[in-house]
């Protein structure tokens, strides 16, 4: 009998452990309509894709989101938006290439990020016409993405960290106000790249109209240049 309850109780424990150990779900929401809308008519627009990550629930056709890191997959074409989408889970949007997909909010707020808890913000494989901010210390990513639209700051966090690969940003700059930021591949023009504490890491990357500053930490600049640079002020407030 005593036995029996021993092999019970470890089989208990070594269970518990297998849950407590067991990786966070994911789900990817695959996008179908171009067009912005929040609505229940049979389809599943970026609005709503990122709706079904935030809640982990299903939104019109959207497959519902899940506890991990949920991938919102975009379609080629133009996604013109009338509103900012708020982003408050950890989230992946990814379009089919920048070449192919854009998203277009003129010269305001594309993407923003409340700085919920836990809450993460990434971009790949596409051009956005207009900026991205998140508050708290929600991060940043961005991946083979394409800027334009807004003049001033393009990308903006106030205390997550900003990582930037293989961009172009044409009219602004960066901006954290307590983030690291590692930038490579990269050309920038119209802005600097700006943080109020944290390092900042550039390899590979061009900055052309604005500067480059750390009122705090460390700046590393490898393979790349800064001209034409005025001074930290060239980088001004996040559009809105």
């Amino acid at each position: 009998m005593l036995r029996r309850r021993i092999s019970a109780t470890l089989g208990s424990l070594l269970l518990s452990t297998l849950i407590a150990a067991a990786p966070a779900i994911a789900a990817t929401i695959t996008v179908t309509t171009l067009a912005d809308e929040l609505n229940a008519d049979g389809d599943c627009s970026l609005r709503e894709a990122v709706q079904a990550a935030n809640t982990n629930a299903a939104v019109d056709a959207c497959t519902a989101g899940a506890a991990g890191l949920d991938t919102v997959v975009l379609p080629a074409g133009v996604i013109p938006l009338s509103v900012t989408i708020s982003v408050s889970d950890a989230v992946i949007v990814r379009g089919a290439g920048r070449a192919s997909t854009t998203v277009n909010r003129g010269a305001a707020n594309a993407f923003n990020g409340p700085g919920v808890a836990g809450a993460t913000l990434t971009i790949e494989d596409l051009s956005v016409v207009g900026s991205v901010n998140t508050g708290g210390a929600q991060d940043i990513a961005v991946t083979r993405v394409d800027f334009s639209g807004v003049i001033g700051t393009m990308i903006n966090s106030l205390n997550g960290s900003i990582a930037i690969t293989d961009a172009t940003l044409s009219g602004g700059g960066v901006n954290s106000s307590g983030g690291a930021m590692t930038v490579a591949g990269t050309t920038i023009s119209g802005g600097g790249v700006n943080t109020s504490s944290g390092a900042i890491s550039l390899t590979g990357t061009t900055i052309d109209g604005g500067g480059v500053n750390s009122s705090s930490g460390a700046v590393t600049l490898v393979d790349g240049s800064v001209t034409n640079a005025p001074g930290p002020e060239s980088t001004p407030a996040p559009a809105r």
